[in-house]
């Protein structure tokens, strides 16, 4: 039996050969071709479900959001509370005035990282101790950016994203800091 006699009888079994042979050729040259793990999800800053502290009013928030599921006084601002996937947490927004000031989305999933954040905005400006020091979360603010992240300091677990206007980090402080510090707290 001859090649071009073997050719002819299994040309069908050849054919598929190639075909195979040039779709490996090709996603090996191809780089957009290949899958590639999907990048953690980029840190998004300001904005939440359409709400823009600094400049969403009280009224578009009703509008966008809806009734709060619970409504508080705290300080000299009115929190909102809005249902998560958590019967026992709520995303908290504090109006002041009225006007969105601050909102405290909480993170239920392990798809964002203090990391993240860091590779998106850079260093964090300030960072603080507040009550959940005692259990390795620390706050760390990007006040240029408008968002902080509470994130536990060697995980890096996100367990809250705050979002607010703009500012400094001792205007934060100011505004927004009430139960945090500087320092950690020493407990004898």
């Amino acid at each position: 039996m001859g090649i071009f006699s073997f050719i002819k009888t299994h040309w069908l079994l050849i054919m598929l050969a190639m075909i195979a042979f040039l779709l490996l050729g090709i996603y090996l040259l191809l780089p957009g071709i290949k899958q590639e793990p999907a990048p953690s999800p980029t840190p998004q800053t300001q904005s939440w479900n359409g709400v823009t502290p600094g400049q969403t009013n009280i009224n578009d928030l009703v509008n966008i959001l809806g009734e709060p599921k619970e409504k508080r006084q705290q300080g000299q601002n009115i929190v909102f509370g809005y249902p998560t996937q958590s019967e026992s947490l709520s995303d908290e927004v504090f109006i002041s005035g009225n006007i969105v000031g601050l909102v405290k989305e909480q993170i239920l999933d392990d798809t964002r990282s203090l990391a993240s954040y860091k590779e998106a905005f850079g260093e964090p400006e300030g960072t603080f101790y507040g009550p959940y020091a005692q259990s390795g979360f620390l706050l760390y603010v990007f006040a240029s950016k408008g968002v902080a992240v509470l994130a536990h300091q060697n995980e890096g677990l996100i367990f809250e994203v705050w979002r607010f206007s703009p500012t400094s980090v001792n205007e934060f402080f100011t505004l927004w800091g009430s139960g945090l510090s500087t320092q950690p707290e020493n407990k004898l």
